[in-house]
């Protein structure tokens, strides 16, 4: 049985002392998102939190628990029906990265018996995939068991066995479906004194502060209650309970002239603990500079503690994308202010909306992300196929040659030629457009400052391009 559609998320947080949990950090932030419908969802950071400051602070990703809860079983229709069986409740801890995907199936809870089929369906698993990174991990929760039409109660998504019950004559009385903190109870008492079995109870997470997958109580001339946790409880005369929503809990058993009580859907509950680095930013800024079009990136930090690096990553156009472009090694320990600085000399030649950010870094392995900056640069104007920049350069530094019209190269192999002042020179051939700028820059690093002549030849076309070097 397929999911419902509907999403709901809702987000709580709490604020903790850094000395319950990290000693070197100031305080920690819990998040805790419930989702009760399938999809694919993100873990990112929480810059919405009161009393963050994004110009000083950066959090850390330090621990995540999931909790998954499958479908719970539906209970049986019958004089001596069992209850239905809860789905299985896990709770897994593990570590992950801001922007790691969580790809998530919500069991359905099992319809009770009905005209037709005296037994409740069974409920179905739930599962939870994490990608993050290279890393990728699966785990599922095995739906509970329906109730049977005429006895037993079903077993637990964890393995908890249903309650025994008996179908015969007088002293008809339905098994207690299985908890996932206990099993159900057999059905007992004869005649009019004869009560079918308890659910087991449900299991408690501590994080919510909530028992998930109870099983549902089995007829008889009484009809038994729920496991601690549940709202199964069976009818003798009328509808089985239903299980209460996304509990994951089974459905009790009804009459032979209603139906079984639903088993409940189930849930998955994510806790994710992220912690404040002890990187205390005075300022973090971006620059464009027209004149060679570079970027700066510029940051200051009043203390350190346990820093090892800072990397840059840059997204341009959109902040979907991220990918790394420098490292600067921090200063470990310290408590006075420090400066850092990077230069961005590969801005695309096209221009647009450049965004910045800093992934601080420290010597666990563990590390957070600054807030964002930007720049706009401006696009590189020119009636050439063939554009570099910077030019002039200085000694030892990187140039970029770049398509200025990239309608005007077809694939064509590239003849690179480095002029000398006789007229002669050497000569690459490039699959390539990629391959121009680091030869070129190796090429210029063993020359002396002045004026220097390449050329470009592609198909029919020749483009000449003089590099001044400083």
């Amino acid at each position: 049985m397929k999911s419902r559609l509907l999403i709901l998320l809702t987000i709580t947080y709490a604020l903790i002392s850094g000395n319950e949990v990290y000693a070197q950090y100031s305080r920690a932030v819990i998040a805790t998102k419930t989702y009760t419908s399938g999809g694919t969802f993100t873990i990112t950071d929480l810059t919405d939190i009161s009393g963050y400051d994004p110009n000083n602070e950066i959090f850390a990703l330090a621990e995540v628990e999931v909790l998954l809860v499958s479908g719970g079983g539906g209970g049986g229709r019958g004089n001596s029906a069992g209850g239905g069986g809860g789905g299985q409740v896990r709770v897994e801890t593990f570590n992950l990265t801001l922007g790691a995907k969580l790809n998530i199936a919500i069991g359905s809870g099992g319809p009770g018996g009905r005209p037709g089929t005296n037994n409740g369906d069974d409920g179905t698993q739930t599962e939870v995939n994490l990608s993050s990174g290279s890393t990728s991990i699966g785990y599922i929760a095995s739906g509970g068991k329906g109730g049977n039409g005429n006895g037993n109660g079903g077993n637990s998504g964890n393995g908890n066995s249903g309650g025994n019950g008996n179908g015969n004559g007088q002293n008809v009385k339905g098994g207690g479906g299985g908890g996932n903190g206990g099993p159900g109870t057999n059905g007992s008492g004869n005649g009019s004194s004869s009560t079918g079995g308890k659910g087991g109870d449900g299991a408690f997470v501590a994080f919510t502060g909530k028992r998930y997958g109870a099983g549902g109580g089995g007829n008889g001339r009484n009809g038994g209650s729920a496991g601690s946790g549940g709202t199964g409880d069976a009818n003798p005369s009328g509808q089985g309970g239903n299980a209460s929503a996304n509990s994951g809990s089974g459905g009790g058993a009804g009459s032979s002239s209603n139906k079984g009580g639903n088993g409940s859907d189930g849930i998955v509950v994510v806790q994710i603990t992220y912690r404040i680095l002890p990187v205390e930013f005075l300022y973090f800024n971006t620059t464009y500079k027209s004149s060679d079009h570079t970027a700066i990136v510029e940051w200051a930090t009043a203390k350190e503690w346990e820093n090892s690096h800072f990397e840059i990553e840059r997204a341009i156009n959109t902040v979907k994308e991220w990918s790394k472009i420098g490292r600067i090694e921090g200063k470990g320990y310290s408590d006075s202010a420090s400066e850092y600085s990077f230069t961005d000399s590969d801005l695309p030649r096209t221009g647009g909306n450049i965004f910045y950010r800093l992934k601080q870094v420290d010597y666990a392995g563990k590390f957070s992300y600054s807030n964002t900056k930007s720049i706009q640069a401006e696009a590189l104007e020119s009636s050439d196929v063939w554009i570099t920049y910077p030019n002039p350069s200085t000694s030892g530094s990187e140039i970029k040659i770049d398509l200025a019209q990239p309608d005007k190269y077809l694939d064509e192999l590239i003849y690179l030629r480095f002029i000398s002042f006789l007229g002669n020179g050497n000569t690459r051939i490039l699959s390539s457009p990629d391959q121009i700028s680091p030869i070129v820059s190796d090429w210029l690093r063993k020359q002396r400052s002045g004026l220097h002549i390449i050329e470009i030849r592609w198909g029919s076309k020749t483009q000449l391009i003089k590099l001044l070097r400083n």
